[in-house]
């Protein structure tokens, strides 16, 4: 169940649903088409830090985003398998999604042609690399990046 979205600091889509089975919050950032992590297995994006790590990356239906996020049920949180747990609120939540969004948007780009996921980059990311190129025209991922996306 969808509980909150919204557009990140980061200038990419969040939200925040709500596990029933288990009722602890998740959080995730969607990524589209373009992007460098559209279809990127979750076990193969950078490390990040965020609450447990990353532990999803797939399609959700009614989106044709590419969604990362984590949970909040892991072995010290609250859940209804953990009910001495800690309790990670929507608050936390959202603040969560909001540094797990501003982590993916500065991975380094040589980082996602690894991966050979050559698509245009979200705009705060593209944006980065059009002040790069003033700065060093001749670099090579640069000029890699720019002849991809012609």
């Amino acid at each position: 169940m969808i509980i909150k979205e919204w557009q990140t600091k980061a200038g990419v889509p969040a939200r925040v649903i709500l596990n029933t089975h288990l009722d602890a919050y998740c959080g995730y950032i969607g990524f589209d088409r373009d992007s460098g992590y559209y279809e990127i297995h979750y076990m193969n994006l950078p490390v990040v830090n965020v609450h447990g790590g990353i532990t999803f990356s797939d399609s959700m239906e009614n989106s044709n985003l590419w969604w990362i996020g984590f949970d909040c049920a892991h072995y010290q949180d609250y859940s209804k398998l953990n009910i001495k747990g800690k309790k990670r609120d929507l608050s936390y939540c959202i603040k969560e999604c909001e540094k797990l969004a501003s982590q993916l948007v500065d991975t380094p780009v040589d980082y996602l042609f690894r991966f050979e996921k050559y698509g245009k980059l979200p705009s705060v990311m593209h944006n980065k690399m059009l002040a790069w190129h003033v700065e060093d025209p001749e670099n090579m991922i640069i000029k890699k990046y720019f002849s991809i996306i012609k």
